[in-house]
């Protein structure tokens, strides 16, 4: 569970070459197993690829504590596809959280090589918000679609090897992000000390950690996640780029009105 946001990050950059359309169900007789297999250990895309090379995805920064890496391919030798694996992840951490259930297609194919260049190619943390609509946009998803995958934020951790830079400082007129709620702050520094452990995990939610709510739009105030705090501020064209879609929810939360439901986040992974 504390991967899904990686495994909906990744399942967006896997470069597929489909040879037959998608069904649900489609190792059933290959490899019968082969879900049941990623609801109780979980796995990571593309990451899994090992051709022997220095350059693997896995050794990205962006995917440092992933883990589950060989599992089904011990059970089924080269029948399941590394993309199907991390559909497969994201939707089952999404269900054991309490979010919404959906069936995934199977069936993709994966490329032969997996490349550190390629995996850079992730929406990234200081991705300015026009850069990440740009990297969905290119995938076939909305600015909107955007905004529903940042939903993957009230489940999860993150490594303190992203927070030093943003703790302590930050630049030459301030020792941390002023975006960062002063509230927050001292939270966080706890969590993560100046020159403690970098692989320390933090959770992205720390209100409720390991449930899938709209506890993420009150979190978005605090600072913590730099792409939610973009997605919110959108001025430009706001309903058409997303970033309207998303105050309006952070809006509804303030109102103390009953929570957005959950099920439109299924949507975009689907795609």
């Amino acid at each position: 569970m504390s991967n899904i946001l990686h495994s909906v990050c990744v399942l967006l950059c896997i470069t597929l070459s489909q040879a037959a359309p998608l069904e649900v169900g489609f190792y059933s007789n290959t490899c019968p197993n082969a879900e049941s297999i990623v609801e109780s250990v979980g796995c990571d895309g593309s990451i899994l690829i090992d051709n022997g090379a220095d350059d693997l995805e896995r050794f990205a920064a962006g995917h440092l504590g992933l883990g589950g890496f060989g599992e089904i391919e011990s059970q089924c030798p080269g029948i399941v596809s590394c993309a199907d694996i991390v559909a497969m992840a994201a939707r089952d951490a999404i269900a054991l959280a309490g979010g919404p259930v959906y069936e995934v297609e199977t069936g993709r194919r994966d490329r032969r090589v997996s490349n550190l260049n390629l995996a850079n190619d992730m929406p990234d943390v200081d991705d300015s918000i026009d850069t990440l609509i740009s990297k969905f946009v290119t995938k076939g998803l909305s600015p909107q679609d955007l905004v529903l995958l940042s939903g993957a934020h009230t489940i999860g951790t993150t490594a303190c090897f992203f927070m030093p830079r943003r703790l302590y400082g930050f630049n030459s007129t301030s020792d941390s992000d002023p975006r960062i709620s002063p509230q927050f702050l001292p939270e966080l520094r706890r969590m993560c000390p100046k020159n403690g452990d970098t692989g320390a995990r933090i959770s992205l939610d720390p209100v409720t950690p390991g449930r899938f709510d709209s506890q993420v739009m009150d979190n978005i105030k605090t600072g913590f996640r730099r792409t939610d705090l973009r997605c919110a501020t959108v001025r430009r064209q706001p309903d058409q780029r997303g970033g309207g879609f998303l105050r309006r929810r952070v809006s509804v939360r303030r109102s103390g009105s009953p929570p957005p439901h959950p099920t439109p986040f299924a949507t975009p992974p689907i795609k």
